[in-house]
């Protein structure tokens, strides 16, 4: 019983872990002109705690860095896709095409562009980056990985990945019309058959954008 109540609270403390990185990376997406290379967030609450009512002060100061959040948290990018983003080469227009050589694994995809909010940011990339990428001149990828891990370590958001988690979300209800099952929609089983097919297409289309070839790692992002 004591093991039980001891999963429960690290797997509460996980899921708030999540909800507050999601939330001020949200904001962070949402302020797109950089100037400040800072922003202010309100926490969600957190049960069991003092009601904090002072803002938090997000600091990102690298322009890189806040551009590969906001990559990440509008295509659903991994980390090393973000920060060697190239711009010129990926922005095809309708999708943005990945390199294998950015990706895990090595292997090319696509991630179609549907809102104008992807072609704000890409647009914003393009300034920033222009023919090359987001790794300054002056930088290798590894550096400029820890100056990315240092900038969010001082913000205090603690888990990149719920990034691509956000996207896949977003996309499921864009796609299905209902929340996934992560996001308090309905699970599988409380589906009718038309919808259960429909969900089995979206999870399989938002694999591929993720990168993921097996439509079952789709449960970690989505819930089942």
């Amino acid at each position: 019983m004591v093991a039980i109540r001891a999963s429960t609270r690290r797997k509460k403390a996980r899921l708030q872990r999540r909800a507050r990185n999601l939330f001020n990376l949200a904001i962070i997406l949402a302020d797109g002109d950089g100037r400040e290379g800072s922003v202010y967030a309100r926490p969600p609450p957190v049960r069991r705690t003092r009601p904090r009512s002072h803002h938090f002060r997000l600091v990102v100061t690298d322009p890189q860095v806040r551009m590969s959040l906001r990559l990440q948290a509008a295509f659903g990018l991994r980390r090393e896709e973000s920060i060697k983003f190239q711009p010129r080469y990926a922005d095809r227009g309708d999708h943005i095409a990945i390199k294998g050589s950015w990706a895990k694994g090595g292997r090319d995809r696509t991630v179609p562009i549907t809102t104008p909010e992807q072609r704000a940011v890409l647009d914003e990339v393009h300034r920033l980056a222009g023919l090359g990428s987001l790794i300054p001149a002056n930088k290798t990828y590894i550096q400029q990985r820890h100056v990315y891990d240092g900038q969010c370590k001082a913000a205090g958001l603690s888990n990149m990945h719920g990034l691509r988690h956000r996207y896949a979300q977003m996309r499921y209800e864009i796609l299905t019309g209902w929340k996934s099952p992560a996001a308090g929609g309905p699970s599988a089983a409380q589906l009718n058959l038309s919808r259960r097919l429909a969900d089995q297409q979206v999870r399989q289309r938002i694999s591929r954008e993720l990168g993921h070839e097996r439509v079952k790692v789709t449960a970690v992002y989505l819930g089942s």
